[in-house]
């Protein structure tokens, strides 16, 4: 019971992990080696650039709300449930 619930924690944590990293490198990618294509104006006042930046900020809110849904949902209640069982 423990190592599976330590083992989706991990999995979703690293998944998530990832899917930030690789977000992020390939935005700082993206600014390293497209900075005209990044310089595109969407409209008066935004590049591409500043859009996917507010894009990244947004993703890593998501992400860390993601993570908190499943903690409150799935891991928070096996825990208790764990510690619940192991008192009696």
């Amino acid at each position: 019971m423990v190592e599976k619930l330590s083992q989706q924690r991990w999995r979703i944590s690293c998944l998530l992990t990832g899917i930030i990293l690789f977000s992020y490198f390939g935005f700082l990618l993206l600014l390293g080696y497209q900075k005209e294509w990044m310089a595109t104006m969407l409209f008066p006042g935004c590049s591409l650039s500043i859009a996917l930046g507010i894009g990244m900020i947004l993703l890593s809110w998501l992400s860390t709300g993601i993570y908190v849904w499943w903690a409150n949902a799935h891991y928070d209640p096996a825990v208790a449930a764990f510690r619940k069982k192991d008192q009696e």
